[in-house]
């Protein structure tokens, strides 16, 4: 224990040094320690005003951006005393590094080292220290860091297939079903059908689809999108296909138990076009994710799975030739063959599957997602006789 002996007020900023002898008499054994004593004004030594402050940050802001503090904060008043900060402790210590801000009179001053992610973590807690240039002197305090959002996720459907079947007598105005996206933003989600329909309209706040007019006796299907209610507005990158069954309860009830005990899809159909209505085939559709969002198919006794979206992508040049094939369809089966189900102004669609530029594509004229969508049907012609 080293104790004054009188006023040392003198000695305040003039470091001394002291040397410490120690003796043990029963072993004859002497040792010398030095010492270095600082003598420290108590008026003067190192504090923060308050023992807790704020901050703010955007998410995804580049390296190096400095974070937005409440208040400019340094633990001492003296402005020519030197000041050094280290970030001692806390839950964001390799997110952030701290400085003294010159240009600000030694101010303290945060420096994001990482992006931040406000949906992996939206609040930090910092300890830092003061100390002067000899490490003598020191002050500590604490930092909350709030990262501030930043609207950088598209909302995500529950489903990318929504699957109903209600009766043919359902009355105008019911609830048929509803749909659901999260947006990990944590924004309100409002939906829309891609195309409207003269059946069906989805409520743009709850995602609930109701019924406007009487169904006819057949199978509907629609595309929804989402957005985030928020400038500027993100679109859900894939929207939800909505399959809905009209009939009797009966042919329902067939129809569902049909569907659990299929892998696929099940959908019936019915081609107008053909004189006789007991002719029955194989049938298959595939399209692109923004296909056309109302298709009406009656019933017949066969089934229909839907392939998954194919996904291509192509410059303009790429499309420029009239006429020029651009990519083959594949053929599951060696005699299916292939048809664009409704006319599309940029592309044709041959039995073989070839898929040939109609127009010559230009960009200013795609819409805003920049895509050229179509559905194909596929069918099986049969197969030769014997096999």
């Amino acid at each position: 224990m080293l104790m004054s002996t009188s006023n040392i007020t003198c000695l305040v900023d003039h470091p001394i040094s002291l040397v410490v002898r120690e003796e043990l008499r029963e072993l004859n054994v002497s040792t010398s320690h030095s010492l270095s004593l600082f003598i420290l004004d108590s008026h003067t030594m190192l504090s923060f005003p308050k023992d807790t402050y704020g901050g703010h940050i955007l998410e995804n802001a580049p390296v190096g951006t400095p974070v937005t503090l409440s208040e400019q904060i340094r633990p001492t008043n003296d402005s020519t005393r030197k000041l050094k900060y280290e970030i001692i402790g806390g839950d964001g210590k390799s997110f952030f590094h701290v400085i003294s801000n010159s240009s600000e009179n030694g101010m303290v001053q945060l420096l994001a080292t990482k992006e931040m992610d406000r949906e992996s973590k939206k609040e930090y807690h910092l300890i830092v220290k003061a100390y002067d240039l000899l490490g003598v002197d020191s002050a500590i305090t604490k930092f909350i860091i709030t990262v501030d959002d930043e609207n950088d996720n598209n909302p995500l459907f529950e489903q990318n297939l929504y699957r109903w079947a209600i009766p043919t007598n359902t009355t105008r105005f019911s609830s048929v079903g509803q749909v659901h996206a999260t947006d990990a933003d944590g924004d309100h989600v409002s939906y829309r059908l891609v195309t409207k329909n003269p059946t069906f309209v989805i409520v743009p706040q709850t995602g609930e689809v109701l019924l406007i007019s009487t169904p006819l006796d057949q199978s509907y299907q629609l595309e929804v999108t989402a957005h985030d209610v928020r400038k500027p507005t993100r679109f859900a990158s894939q929207p939800a296909t909505i399959l809905i069954e009209v009939g009797s309860p009966e042919y329902l009830e067939s129809m569902l138990a049909q569907s659990e005990n299929d892998e696929g899809v099940v959908v019936v159909i019915l081609d107008e076009d053909e004189s006789d209505s007991d002719t029955e085939f194989d049938g298959e559709e595939y399209g692109r994710q923004r296909g056309p969002a109302y298709h009406r198919i009656s019933k017949r006794r066969v089934t229909r799975a839907v392939r998954p979206t194919l996904r291509k992508e192509f410059t303009e040049a790429e499309g420029q030739p009239e006429g020029r094939v651009i990519f083959m369809l594949t053929k599951d089966e060696e005699y299916e063959t292939f048809k664009i189900r409704e006319e599309n102004p940029w592309v044709t669609v041959e039995p073989s599957g070839a898929v040939r530029v109609k127009k010559r594509w230009d960009y200013e004229e795609l819409g805003p997602e920049k895509t050229i969508d179509f559905w194909v049907t596929i069918t099986n012609a049969g197969v030769p006789t014997g096999k």
